[in-house]
């Protein structure tokens, strides 16, 4: 929307005669044109409530913020914003965001007929007192900088920016930020909480999103466990008892169902050396899952975890060891690795080789953690594989459309089955015109 809207809006406002209406937040059900476009990939994809960046803002929106969406597309993002409330307001720009107020006629076949700066909006629309503003993926963010730099100088909101478009990362945004007093951050899904990114870290690129504040800003959340300011030391890990990870996944039906078979292979392994380095990084994730101990410290002993794993499975990945490694990698952010180690995952249980649970492992997610498998170890194993990849794909494309079809009729035929997976499967089928098998 180009002008400003001081109403409020509901879903029904936005009602297609073809619409599919999917259960969104705030027990809403959004409305998605029957086309083939992606801006109804993204609301189906954002729909399920998997997504960690939109669990974030949920976390971090409290009632009477004032929110700001550039670029705001379909809205995905501002349903969510409506727990500010009453006492707070809800503010969305589109048509590619903010330009500078000098852009002209001509300049890359653009013509920008309804243009305003950032300063300009601020000033004339909103007022100084943004507590959160989101930049998404189609707006020309050189020209936020430019021509918000007063706004962006004088005040303190944080700020979610869509930094990752297509393969390309945007690491020159971080220092135009950085000039203006703002540190970036990513989210640690695993802690719901951000952490110090470093641009030269190549993993710390592969973020589709970063978040970024002032010191005032991130004293505020770092309070209320919400972000962590000091750079924590990947090389060294909190110290924990050997089994610490049985009293947390003892817990759980999977392990129940196993630990037998788990203490049998901990009797025979006892002076394995892969087993205790895979038994400390078990013990170290399950400190990550305490809620009562400090982000700092949890988030050490995540990134412990995953450095251990991530080390050990070069060497010896075996089916275990490749199990935890997605639950810790996905914990830490990093779907890049969680998604190439899913794959390998999904190709030994094609085959069969080398698939063993005898060696205990984290189950792939905390959704499957809770999920009995009773007597059916190998297709609890096989569904949480496939379910959880395809939580992470784009449904943007054809080709991985087509993918993501035949992994999704696989599912419907095993036990475990999701009812949000049956959502995603039909939405394929009628996105590309599929009929329904008979």
């Amino acid at each position: 929307m180009n002008q400003l809207q001081k109403d409020y809006l509901t879903a029904e406002d936005f009602a297609y005669p073809d619409a599919t209406r999917l259960p969104f937040v705030n027990r809403i059900h959004l409305p998605v044109p029957a086309c083939q476009c992606l801006p109804s990939d993204v609301l189906m994809e954002k729909s399920g409530g998997s997504d960690p960046d939109m669990a974030f803002v949920r976390k971090v929106i409290e009632p009477g913020n004032q929110f700001v969406d550039i670029g705001a597309g379909y809205g995905t993002y501002i349903w969510t914003a409506a727990e500010v409330g009453a006492s707070g307001s809800v503010c969305a720009f589109e048509n590619a965001g903010f330009y500078d107020a000098v852009a002209t006629a001509g300049e890359d076949d653009f013509i920008d007929m309804e243009s305003t700066s950032l300063d300009v909006a601020m000033r004339d629309y909103l007022g100084p007192e943004i507590d959160f503003m989101r930049i998404g993926a189609e707006v020309r963010k050189e020209n936020i900088l430019k021509g918000g730099e007063s706004f962006l100088a004088a005040h303190s909101p944080l700020i979610m920016l869509e930094i990752k478009h297509g393969q390309n990362f945007h690491s020159e945004l971080i220092y135009g930020f950085k000039s203006l007093g703002y540190d970036s951050y990513r989210l640690i899904p695993g802690i719901e909480c951000l952490a110090p990114m470093r641009v030269e870290n190549d993993d710390d690129q592969f973020y589709l999103n970063i978040f970024l504040c002032k010191l005032d800003c991130a004293v505020r959340l770092e309070a209320k466990n919400l972000l962590i300011y000091r750079k924590i030391d990947a090389d060294s890990g909190l110290k924990t008892a050997p089994n610490l990870w049985i009293d947390y996944v003892r817990k759980y039906p999977y392990a129940i169902r196993l630990l037998q078979l788990w203490n049998q292979y901990i009797q025979n392994n006892e002076s394995n050396l892969h087993w205790r380095l895979h038994q400390e990084a078990l013990s170290s994730y399950a400190i990550s899952r305490m809620a009562q101990l400090p982000a700092p410290d949890r988030f050490q002993a995540l990134k412990w975890a995953y450095q251990l794993l991530d080390d050990m499975v070069q060497n010896n990945p075996t089916f275990s060891r490749l199990m935890s490694l997605v639950r810790v990698a996905s914990d830490m952010g990093n779907q890049e690795r969680a998604n190439i180690v899913l794959s390998r995952l999904i190709k030994m249980m094609e085959t069969g080789d080398n698939v063993s649970v005898e060696e205990p492992f984290l189950a792939i997610s905390s959704h499957f953690e809770q999920i009995d498998p009773a007597q059916e170890i190998g297709n609890w194993c096989l569904v949480s594989l496939i379910e959880t990849y395809e939580q992470k794909q784009p449904l943007s494309e054809h080709a991985e459309a087509d993918i993501s079809l035949g992994n999704l009729e696989l599912l419907k035929t095993l036990p475990f089955y999701n009812p949000e997976m049956e959502q995603r499967r039909k939405f394929i089928r009628g996105k590309f015109g599929l009929q329904e098998k008979s």
